[in-house]
Parts: C-alpha cells; structure tokens; sequence
C-alpha cells in the first residue's frame, strides 16, 4: 500500500485534473522532450539564449527546430522561428511527413497550436500515413488541443491511409 503523502497526492490528482488528463499531459511533455534532446539551439533558446537559434541558416534546419519546439511546447524558441517566416515554412515537414503543428498536437501544447494556426498552419496537412493533426491529437488524448483544432475547421471525417477519420483513432486508442 502507497505511503499516506503518496495516497494524499493521488487523491488530490484524482479530485482535481483527474488521473486521465495528468497522464495525457505527461505522455506530451515526454514526447516533446524527446524530440527537442538533439536540437540544442532551441533548448538554449527556452533557457534564454537566442544567439545559437539565431545563428541557424538552413532551411532543414529551421524546419527541425520549428518542430521540436512544436513537440515540446517551448514557445520562446516557436515565435522566435514564427517570426522568420521568410526563411522557414511553417509547414515544413520532417521524417514521416509531420508538420509543427502535428507534433503541437500530439503533445497537447495548445498555445504552440494556436501560433502555428495564426502563423498560417494547415490545420489538415496529411503526414506520410495520410493522417493529420487532429488525428495525433486524438490519439494523445489531449481534449484541449483536439477543441482548438476543431475551432480552426479541422476536418473531421478526414480519413488516414487505412481509413480511420479522428473518431475512429480515438475509440482505438481508448
């Protein structure tokens, strides 16, 4: 049996948050972190310094960081790269064909989707397997991100590959 400070946490989770949207939002941290490990000029850039980021030229590069930032939610790094939309294509995409706003999406940072969209995101850009950022939304579990993008006209019966729309992923993924 947990420790009482152990039971008191768990149930102050499970009173506030819930358990389910604690875990969703760790599960986002995580993925992002991961994603963000081997992009240093945006890890300096969250921590305050901009020179290294700034210093970033290629255009695969900026693309890179644009989605790592995306991934982990670091808006520092994310509006500083929305802010040379000349020299980095928002929707830029990565291995597997994800966008910044696919990995905004999968890791539930809704302040990085609601900057990719203004900066002009395509809320439906299909990945290599046809899917899109609502679908990585849904699969993550993250309600907030998957209202935001259905605020900016995400399609909902957009179908995958294997022809699941966001609904379907979401009963798959319960």
């Amino acid at each position: 049996m947990p420790a009482a400070p152990q039971v008191r946490i768990l149930k102050e989770v499970d009173e506030g948050v819930g358990a389910d949207a604690l875990n969703t939002l760790a599960r986002g941290a995580v993925s992002g972190a991961a994603s963000c490990m081997e992009q240093r000029e945006v890890l300096s850039s969250a921590m305050g310094n901009d020179a290294p980021l700034a210093a970033l030229q290629e255009p695969e590069a900026l693309g890179r960081a644009l989605r790592a930032a995306a991934a982990a939610g670091l808006m520092a790094p994310l509006k500083a790269l929305l802010g040379r939309s000349a020299e980095v294509a928002v929707d830029a995409k990565g291995n597997g064909g994800w966008t910044a706003l696919t990995n905004a999406a999968d890791g539930g940072h809704v302040a990085a989707i609601a900057a990719l969209l203004a900066a002009g995101a395509e809320v439906d850009a299909k990945d290599n397997n046809g899917r899109t950022a609502l679908m990585a939304a849904t699969q993550g579990g993250h309600s907030a991100a998957i209202e935001a993008l259905l605020e900016a006209g995400a399609e909902v019966e957009a179908k995958d590959d294997k022809g699941r729309t966001a609904l379907e992923i979401a009963e798959l993924c319960k």
